[in-house]
């Protein structure tokens, strides 16, 4: 079975309290309303390094969301795919590689850390190898979709632009 978040999501909590941390328990940010300076997880996938760089700098309180994947997501993604206009065989292809998806209903699949800092705010962001996988059909899914039914696709915020 690939990745669940689960423990590393425990793991965090436990870290943040031993470290003195106050975890502010967030929804997902808006990464609009200021300038974002990202953590680079593929070279250093510690969060503790991280965590370490705020306590350096004096911050203590940090904002702690994690994301459970449901079928809604998946739901949507399926619509999203049907709304598309794609070759009939690479629509099965997708559907099936998202249909696959469904194992992992209830996992732990994004893992966000921030703070605020001089008018910036700090990211921190780690999900599964799965649900990038998701977030890339996303993508070209949102690029195949005809402009006039755009509009009509939202994923209601399930999905950063990462």
């Amino acid at each position: 079975m690939k990745s669940n978040f689960e423990a590393t999501k425990d793991e965090i909590r436990d870290y943040l309290a031993s470290e003195n941390f106050v975890a502010f328990h967030a929804q997902g940010r808006s990464y609009e309303s200021v300038p974002i300076v990202r953590w680079d997880t593929a070279s250093y996938p510690d969060y503790r390094l991280f965590l370490d760089c705020a306590l350096k700098i004096g911050v203590r309180l940090i904002a702690f969301h994690h994301e459970q994947f449901d079928s809604e997501m998946l739901d949507e993604a399926l619509d999203m795919l049907h709304d598309a206009e794609l070759p009939p065989d690479e629509e099965a292809n997708l559907e099936q590689r998202v249909q696959d998806m469904r194992v992992y209903e209830g996992f732990i699949c994004s893992i966000e850390l921030s703070f605020d800092y001089d008018g910036r705010m700090y990211l921190f962001l780690l999900n599964t190898d799965w649900y990038e996988e998701l977030q890339e059909i996303l993508d070209d899914l949102e690029e195949s979709i005809p402009e006039d039914e755009a509009g009509d696709s939202s994923l209601g915020g399930y999905f950063s632009n990462n």
